[in-house]
This record gives structure tokens, C-alpha cells and sequence, in this order.
């Protein structure tokens, strides 16, 4: 039986504001992000971040209905020109894809050769400075 893969995407302003930690979920236009994102202070990531991943990871759904698909109040257009976006795939044998994320047009593109695997052995110990090095490179 294959096992189920799940993503996650953390959204940030890039200028010190709190990350976003969204699930994602299947919509009738491809993956959605799920509402209500969680939330996590700048000073609080180091400490947060790692359960707050799994429980988005974990959070994940195959098929979402369309009232827990999550709509920027500022439209998405405008959330998605304002922020940085990671997206992070949890791959079938428990080891996490991290992606920085690149503007390209309304959304986001991935570059080949950026991806960072983190083996599933080392998620707590090396997620938030992944993360950060992600960060530091999406543009």
C-alpha cells in the first residue's frame, strides 16, 4: 500500500513578522492552503517550530472542502506578492523535502537543485535551521 505523502507551506513577510504554517489540502484547482494557519513568532520558531510542522504535516487532506480552504482577507494576490514561501513535502519514507519558494508570475516556483532532504532521524534537531537556510535563499 502506498503511503500517503503530505505538504506543508510557511509563509513570511521576510521583514521579522510572525511565520505561517499552513496544511494543505486537495482542491478542485490542485492543492489548497487550509485555514486557520498556524501562527509562530519570530522569537518563538526555534522552539515551535518543529511540532507545529508535524501537526500541519499530519493535518494534511486528500480532498478539502471548500469552507476550510483558507482566502486572504488582503486577496491572494497581493499575501503572495508580500511574502516568502517554503514548502515542505513529507516523502514516503518519513524524510521531509524543503523547498525555497521563488516568485514567478502570480505564484511561486521551485528551482531544481534546491531542494534540501532532511532524514527523518534528524527532524527535531536540524528543522529550524533548515528552514532558515530555506528562508534565506526563497526569493
Amino acid at each position: 500500500m502506498k503511503q500517503k505523502r503530505s505538504w506543508v507551506n510557511i509563509y513570511h513577510d521576510g521583514k521579522g513578522g510572525n511565520f505561517l504554517i499552513f496544511a494543505m489540502g486537495g482542491g478542485a484547482s490542485g492543492r489548497s492552503l487550509l485555514d486557520p494557519p498556524e501562527e509562530i513568532a519570530r522569537n518563538e520558531f526555534d522552539t515551535r517550530i518543529g511540532a507545529a510542522l508535524v501537526e500541519a504535516l499530519d493535518a494534511y487532506q486528500e480532498r478539502a472542502s471548500n469552507h476550510q480552504i483558507w482566502r486572504a482577507s488582503e486577496g491572494a494576490r497581493k499575501f503572495i506578492s508580500k511574502h516568502l514561501c517554503v514548502s515542505i513535502e513529507r516523502m514516503e519514507a518519513g524524510d521531509l523535502d524543503v523547498v525555497p519558494l521563488h516568485h514567478e508570475g502570480s505564484g511561486y516556483i521551485g528551482k531544481q537543485g534546491q531542494h534540501i532532504i532532511v532524514p527523518a532521524a534528524e527532524i527535531n534537531g536540524r528543522i529550524a535551521a533548515v528552514l532558515k537556510e530555506a528562508f534565506a535563499v526563497a526569493s
